[in-house]
């Protein structure tokens, strides 16, 4: 179970409705004085269920929060030790509420293995892991009190000798891949709680894994882990295994990136944090479903696209995605490309079609009377009333002033004309003048005006046409 928090930023006139998540510097003013301004966000801790191999299974908590005001951290520690304060005033109680919300869920908790960063090193955590009767794995950042009070961790872990060495790959600085080679050094430790809290909370016996470079590389960060565990690490496999798994927490952070970068989660224009946290709820589940067919189709790229799809959902990814002429037998990463070029990373393709009247609603005058009552009843607001019935809240206020004037009916609908494209004649009858060698009585027949443009096309138009409406028509036929 992998926990992590994000934090999504907005661009707010006025943040009140939303909320804030932090406050950043913002560089010196004329006076040399530091200026700081807070961030319009919203804060979302997650917890992702996945399995020992990478494959997402589901979201199994979410949690949502914004600050009405921020004070810093720093300024804080200064008035009051943040270790004093319990842990359900804090905000870190979050990690505590996923974890109990988590595996309650999976209905397993000796199966369940909670893997966090270095925020979620909270000792109330370990406790209430204990309690429930679930595992965690945590990267430490709080050099804690250990055996009977006279040391800390790191203390004990300098007498620890290496216990083996495991090589990994990782990337520098420039994204080039190089190897690593990690000195390994576990044991089992008696760690005490914060001072603070001794009376309420018992000393726990955890495993502490150490995994450390021993030199100073070059173009990239030196690695240097330190994991506490409260499963057993018996020997260097198991210590290694352990890395692994913590390795795996990059995982959500791939599901943040999805949600920001896929869905576009940061860029809506809802004003509030309600309308928010719905979009983004819907969001988390599309972001899950595309993360895990990206994963089935890397553990499998032949497989069929029944494995994630329904039948249903494959015959709308054939209808809205033309297959390409050359297209390959279609397996899951075929559907899973189509998805992409719905919208994930890929640009749209406009296609504008020339011949037929514009598909754009007709509104009856009896349907605009009612819309128009509808805003007028009690509680009922424009904005709502144009929601529910799919039409812009602009045309709706205009409705209103037109029925206040006494011209709702009396306006006609603005459409294009329909356009007729002719095929070109027979070489032998085509003339070299486009317009000249027609006969004016003849080109006003009926009203129609014919136009012929290069390579022989003839366009013919009532002589009401609109003018604009024209000429965009004959911009595209000349482009074409």
């Amino acid at each position: 179970m992998l926990h992590d928090t994000t934090e999504f930023s907005y661009q707010r006139e006025k943040s009140e409705a939303i909320g804030i998540t932090k406050s950043i510097n913002s560089g010196r003013d004329k006076a040399g004085r530091l200026r700081s301004h807070t961030v319009c966000g919203i804060l979302m801790h997650s917890s992702l269920a996945v399995t020992t191999e990478g494959v997402p299974l589901g979201l199994a908590a979410v949690k949502f929060w914004t600050r009405k005001k921020f004070k810093g951290t720093a300024a804080l520690k200064k008035k009051i030790n943040p270790t004093r304060i319990p842990i359900e005033k804090k905000e870190s109680v979050r990690w505590l509420e996923n974890l109990k919300q988590s595996t309650q869920l999976l209905d397993h908790p000796g199966r369940c293995i909670h893997t966090g960063d270095r925020e979620s090193d909270i000792y109330e955590l370990f406790c209430a892991a204990q309690e429930i009767g679930t595992h965690f794995l945590i990267r430490t950042c709080v050099d804690r009190l250990a055996g009977d009070g006279d040391h800390t961790i790191v203390d004990e872990m300098d007498e620890v000798a290496v216990k083996g060495l495991h090589r990994i790959e990782v990337r520098d600085s420039n994204g080039d891949p190089v190897q690593a080679v990690l000195e390994i050094r576990y044991r089992k430790i008696r760690i005490l709680p914060p001072i603070g809290k001794q009376k309420r909370y018992p000393a726990l016996t955890l495993t502490v894994i150490h995994a450390k470079e021993p030199g100073t590389p070059k173009n990239r960060k030196k690695i240097d882990w330190k994991l506490i565990t409260d499963l057993p690490v018996g020997s260097r496999t198991d210590a290694i295994e352990k890395l692994e798994w913590y390795g795996l927490r990059w995982k959500i952070e791939v599901f943040h990136k999805i949600l920001k970068s896929g869905c576009k989660a940061e860029e809506s224009k809802l004003r509030t944090a309600q309308r928010l946290t719905n979009l983004i709820s819907l969001f988390c589940i599309l972001s899950w479903r595309v993360f895990w067919m990206t994963m089935l189709n890397r553990s499998a790229p032949g497989a069929t696209p029944t494995l994630a799809l329904t039948a249903t959902e494959v015959g709308v990814l054939d209808r809205l995605v033309n297959d390409k002429p050359k297209a390959r037998r279609k397996t899951l990463s075929h559907h899973l490309t189509k998805i992409a070029r719905l919208g994930f990373k890929v640009r749209w393709r406009m296609q504008v079609n020339v011949l037929g009247a514009a598909r754009r609603r007709r509104w009856s005058y009896d349907e605009k009377v009612r819309l128009v009552e509808e805003t007028l009843q009690a509680g009922e607001t424009v904005c709502g009333v144009a929601r529910r019935h799919g039409v812009a809240h602009s045309l709706l206020f205009t409705w209103r002033r037109q029925a206040r004037q006494g011209r709702l009916g009396g306006d006609a609908v603005p459409a294009l004309v329909p356009v007729e494209i002719t095929p070109a004649p027979a070489p032998a009858s085509i003339s070299t003048s486009p317009l000249a060698t027609s006969p004016p009585a003849q080109r006003a027949r009926a009203g129609i005006i014919e136009i012929e443009l290069s390579g022989g096309c003839r366009v013919r138009v009532d002589r009401e046409v609109d003018g604009e409406a024209l000429q965009r028509v004959l911009e595209l036929l000349r482009r074409r």
